[in-house]
């Protein structure tokens, strides 16, 4: 056998030898093949709503920049949460930031806001048009009005001033001073102010201001504003108390 011949067989001999003892090995200790896991892909992120526009609050009647910013700060920024409000809220919050809010009388300020969620902003101008700074006037009660002083006196009502609300059967210098520390300072403002608004100053004012019954307190107002003096007495006259 040729050298050339020897080798050869020498080297399949060995490949075979080698291819065997590989196996052998892999069956008695295996092998774990690795394989590359590919990453996953990024994310995509999620789109961010939008946050919740504050709307402006100014154009309700009775509401200043000032006003609009303190009922920020207590949650109420959009139409449609202050649409949902009730006065006793609002009244609250106004009492928080202190004497100068209370003058503001906020029982018109959530059907105003109404109008703005509906987007009907010609009936919120003709709402608007019926108002006195921000408070709705009884149908027979004027905007703009003169209380005849003299006429008053004339008639047995003993008043200090134009507005003098202690003239009201059932209300004293004490409610009288409460009344106006919440905004309600005239005839005007008392005669379109609902029993139930006037009931939550009051009891704002502690118990001894709740005993009062605010229930003719408006049409007695009412009868002021119109300078019907003798209107005023005979209901009056029907009254104990302020109470019919």
């Amino acid at each position: 056998m040729s050298l050339l011949t020897c080798c050869f067989w020498w080297f399949v001999f060995g490949a075979l030898a080698g291819w065997l003892l590989s196996w052998l090995f892999n069956r008695l200790f295996g092998r774990t093949e690795v394989h590359e896991i590919a990453a996953p892909a990024p994310a995509t992120p999620l789109p961010v709503a939008a946050a919740t526009r504050a709307d402006d609050l100014v154009v309700i009647e009775g509401i200043g920049p000032k006003i609009a910013d303190l009922l920020r700060r207590h949650g109420i920024d959009t139409f449609d949460k202050l649409a949902r409000a009730d006065a006793a809220s609002l009244w609250a919050i106004l009492d928080k930031g202190g004497p100068r809010y209370r003058l503001a009388n906020p029982g018109t300020w959530p059907a105003q806001a109404l109008y703005c969620v509906r987007g009907d902003w010609d009936g919120l101008k003709r709402y608007q048009d019926e108002l006195y700074a921000g408070v709705q006037l009884l149908a027979d009660v004027p905007a703009d009005v003169v209380i005849d002083v003299a006429a008053a006196k004339a008639a047995g009502f003993d008043m200090k001033g134009p507005d003098d609300l202690e003239i009201v059967e059932g209300i004293g210098p004490k409610i009288a001073q409460l009344l106006r520390q919440h905004g309600v300072t005239t005839f005007v403002q008392l005669a379109s102010a609902a029993p139930a608004e006037i009931a939550a100053i009051l009891e704002r004012g502690g118990p001894n201001f709740r005993i009062a019954n605010p229930g003719t307190w408006p049409d007695q107002a009412g009868y002021c504003v119109r300078n019907d003096w003798a209107g005023l007495k005979q209901l009056q006259d029907r009254l104990t108390a302020g109470r019919e």
